[in-house]
C-alpha cells in the first residue's frame, strides 16, 4: 500500500526533476536549430525554452535538503537574465525553509497543479481489454512523430488542427526520451487523441495527455490512461504518476481510474523587476 508521505513526495519530485533533466540531453539532438537553456544545481534543473515554453520553472529544491539564498540567487538571476519570471515549483512537503525563503523574497502563487499516484500492483484495469484506438507510434516514421506532435499540440491549444509551421520542439524531445513511448488514439483513420508513457527508475509516468476537440466525450482519454497502466503493470513497473490541472475533466478522469490526490504543487513566480 503507497503511503503519501515525504518520502513518496521526494520520489515524485526526484521523478520530475530526472524528466527535465532528460529533455535537457535530448534537446539538441532533435532540435539542434533551437536552443533550451539549463541551470543545473544540486537536487534542482531549471529550464528556459522562450517565453511560451510550458516548463520554465526550476524543479526539486528542497526535497533531499534545506535552501539556501545562494541557490535562490542563481535561480533568479537565470531567469531575471532572459527577461523571464523567476519560477520555482514548490511541492507542499518540501523543506520548510524553502517556503520561509520564497515567502521573504516576494513569490506569488500562479498556478496548481494535482500531482496524482497509483498502486499499480493493487490496480485492476475496469475494461476487458485495452482499446484498440489506441496505438504506439513508430519511433522510425517521422510522418508519425509528427502527427503524434501535432495531435498533442491541438488538444492543448484548444483547436482540431496546427499550422504545419507550429512549433513542435517539445514534442519532437518528448518522443525521443529513453524509455519514452508515445501513444495515439485514433477514430477511423483519424488521430484523436495522444500521450506519453515515460517509464524511468521503477515510476511510470503519463504526461501530454492531449484531445482534439471535436473527439472530446468519447472515452480516448480514459483508454489512453488504461494503455499505458497495463502497459506498466506488464513491465513491473510497482507506480504510476500523472499531473492534472485541479478540478479539470482530466482530473476526474484519473480518479476514476483509481489514482489518489498525493499532493498538491505550486507553481512560484518573483516577477523581473522593471
Amino acid at each position: 500500500m503507497l503511503l503519501l508521505d515525504q518520502q513518496l513526495a521526494c520520489r515524485l519530485e526526484r521523478d520530475g526533476l530526472h524528466g527535465n533533466a532528460m529533455i535537457a540531453n535530448v534537446w539538441p539532438l532533435v532540435n539542434p536549430s533551437s536552443t533550451l537553456d539549463v541551470l543545473c544545481l544540486e537536487g534542482s534543473i531549471a529550464l528556459y525554452g522562450g517565453a511560451d515554453f510550458p516548463i520554465n520553472e526550476a524543479v526539486g529544491l528542497g526535497m533531499d535538503a534545506p535552501v539556501d539564498d545562494v541557490v535562490l540567487d542563481r535561480i533568479e538571476a537565470f531567469y531575471h537574465q532572459r527577461g523571464s519570471d523567476a519560477v520555482i515549483r514548490l511541492c507542499p512537503l518540501a523543506h520548510e525553509s524553502l517556503l520561509h525563503k520564497i515567502g521573504e523574497r516576494g513569490y506569488r502563487i500562479a498556478e496548481y497543479a494535482y500531482r496524482w499516484v497509483i498502486d499499480l500492483t493493487e490496480w485492476r484495469s475496469q475494461s476487458v481489454g485495452p482499446d484498440p484506438r489506441v496505438r504506439m507510434v513508430n519511433l522510425g516514421d517521422a510522418h508519425d512523430i509528427q502527427v503524434w506532435g501535432q495531435t498533442v499540440s491541438a488538444g492543448f491549444c484548444d483547436v482540431d488542427a496546427v499550422d504545419t509551421g507550429t512549433d513542435l520542439c517539445l514534442e519532437r524531445a518528448f518522443c525521443a526520451l529513453p524509455g519514452g513511448m508515445p501513444l495515439l488514439c485514433t477514430v477511423g483513420d483519424e488521430p484523436a487523441c495522444a500521450g506519453m508513457l515515460v517509464i524511468s527508475d521503477g515510476i511510470a509516468s503519463l504526461f501530454a495527455t492531449s484531445t482534439r476537440p471535436r473527439y472530446r466525450g468519447q472515452g480516448l482519454q480514459t483508454a489512453l490512461l488504461d494503455w499505458r497502466l497495463r502497459k506498466a503493470q506488464e513491465l513491473g513497473v510497482e507506480i504510476a504518476t500523472i499531473e492534472t490541472d485541479p478540478g479539470s475533466g482530466s482530473a476526474r478522469n484519473v480518479q476514476r481510474m483509481g489514482f489518489a490526490l498525493a499532493y498538491v504543487a505550486t507553481s512560484m513566480h518573483l516577477p523581473l523587476q522593471s
